[in-house]
């Protein structure tokens, strides 16, 4: 029976060195990709916070006060129909 005190760590790692490589190379990808995500993301919550304060929009109310024109039809106390 053969004795596993008697392997070497070194010789163990040469037999399997396409073995070791392949995992080391797919460790270090799937960590480039999720610190890739990770970075994105706090990028872009970063923009949309600012887009806020410096894209404010109008909430689209107008004041048809100053577009109010007598009606056409001369009726008294109207005014133009449609505003």
């Amino acid at each position: 029976m053969h004795n596993p005190l008697h392997r070497r760590f070194g010789r163990q790692l040469l037999h399997n060195a396409g073995r070791h490589l392949g995992i080391f190379a797919l460790l270090v990808a799937t960590i480039s990709v999720v610190s890739g995500c990770l970075i994105t993301i706090s990028s872009v919550q970063a923009i949309l916070e600012n887009m806020d304060e410096k894209n404010s929009v109008e909430d689209a109310l107008r004041d048809l006060r100053a577009d109010r024109r007598p009606c056409a039809c001369g009726r008294r106390g109207r005014w133009r129909h449609g505003l």
